[in-house]
């Protein structure tokens, strides 16, 4: 599976990510994503997005793994996320993007704890909880440019 970039239908965003996009069956969310690293805003900083890219690299990734229950995330507490179980993968990959990054002069504006989760958007979230996501090779969201998941591109593809 590969995954392809899109230009959401959203607009003014400026984030920059590392994420896994995921997907399970029934999802309709198509921005469904584990976040590896937030590295900061399209406009305050001073590399290029080929510049993370050639830093993220290539990793044979995906793959499914089981959620182990869900929770609110955020300084309100209102973004809900689903919990991962088997996270010693998603950390190991996760340093080593960061090294790789890191080597380049390119540092994470993140200083929280790296918790391995699934962000479900609000909008699209509806209390279901599926017992396993799959989730694709690390990729880059740069501002309002998004790589959705293999399975999403697809639904958008038909839709269209």
């Amino acid at each position: 599976m590969s995954s392809i970039h899109v230009h959401s239908e959203r607009s003014a965003r400026t984030g920059i990510c590392i994420v896994w996009p995921a997907w399970f069956p029934g999802s309709t969310d198509r921005e469904l994503h584990a976040t590896a690293l937030f590295l900061g805003t399209t406009d305050t900083v001073d590399y290029t997005k080929e510049d993370v890219e050639a830093a993220i690299g290539r990793y044979l990734w995906p793959a499914w793994t089981k959620t182990k229950g869900n929770t609110l995330f955020g300084t309100n507490h209102d973004i809900p996320v689903l919990l991962v179980e088997h996270t010693n993968l998603l950390t190991i990959t996760r340093n080593d993007i960061l090294d790789r990054l890191e080597r380049r002069g390119i540092h994470a504006s993140t200083t929280f704890e790296f918790t391995p989760h699934v962000t479900i958007a609000k909008e699209t979230f509806q209390g279901y909880y599926p017992s396993q996501i799959h989730l694709e090779s690390p990729a880059l969201w740069w501002g309002d440019e998004r790589v959705l998941h293999t399975e999403h591109a697809k639904q958008k593809a038909a839709a269209a």
